[in-house]
């Protein structure tokens, strides 16, 4: 296997909210969903399917970060997953709103371009809820989330 394709057997989320980001980027954090006052800190970074992001507690992330730091750097399958997820992660808080701050770079990823989207509405996506993590994906990643889960009941 030269790339870093694996198979892998998706997991059923805990929960899945609707949500928004606006314009200017921000997210709002369902209540409950790791967070419960301002300031809480948490990881934003890319995940390994097209159109989705994920977000890390602080302490979840550490552990992931922890982890790969132990394995072969040698691998190039291992230095592709640090960059992917260490190398292109950003730090980010929740305000009073339990909101965060969304880099447009990661708005790019879930497919909002902010020079070309003139609604009002922001970008719709879908959090789906996992014990140490949120993915958040676009509405079209997240058919193909559920249809992989689809596939993989039947098997």
């Amino acid at each position: 296997m030269d790339d870093l394709s694996l198979k892998l057997r998706r997991t059923q989320p805990e929960a899945v909210y609707e949500a928004v980001i606006t314009k200017d980027g921000k997210l709002t954090l369902p209540e409950g969903c790791f967070t419960d006052k301002t300031g809480d800190a948490f990881v934003v970074t890319k995940s390994f399917e097209e159109e989705v992001i994920w977000i890390f507690p602080m302490d979840s992330y550490d552990i992931v970060r922890t982890n790969l730091s132990k394995m072969n750097s040698i691998d190039p399958k291992v230095r592709m997953i640090r960059r992917r997820i260490i190398a292109e992660a950003v730090p980010v808080e929740t305000d009073e709103k339990r909101q965060i701050e969304l880099l447009s770079e990661f708005m790019a990823i879930l497919g909002f371009d902010m020079d070309q989207d003139d609604s009002n509405t922001g970008l719709p996506v879908m959090l789906l809820m996992y014990p140490d993590k949120i993915e958040v994906a676009s509405i079209k990643a997240y058919k193909t989330i559920v249809e992989e889960l689809k596939k993989q009941q039947e098997e």
